[in-house]
């Protein structure tokens, strides 16, 4: 698996993982009803945002997620057997 560029990435749905301008990488997926508005929060143990069509997540320390500056894709890897 390659990153690719992020106008490949596709748009039915599917948790693929999303890397922005910063180098932060997140597991995002499409949902065109999300708006220009950016909204993020803590949830505890991850952070969620949404942006641009974009949904995301990730764990860990805050981050700014910038899902209107996402440059790559590429999809999940599969689960180990």
């Amino acid at each position: 698996m390659e990153w690719q560029p992020i106008d490949t990435a596709p748009k039915d749905g599917r948790e693929i993982l999303v890397l922005n301008l910063f180098e932060n990488i997140s597991v995002a997926k499409w949902r065109p009803e999300v708006d220009e508005k950016s909204t993020s929060g803590n949830y505890g143990n991850y952070w969620q945002g949404v942006c641009c069509g974009w949904e995301a997540w990730c764990g860990g320390e805050e981050l700014n997620l910038e899902l209107d500056k996402l440059t790559f894709w590429m999809p999940l890897p599969e689960l180990p057997q």
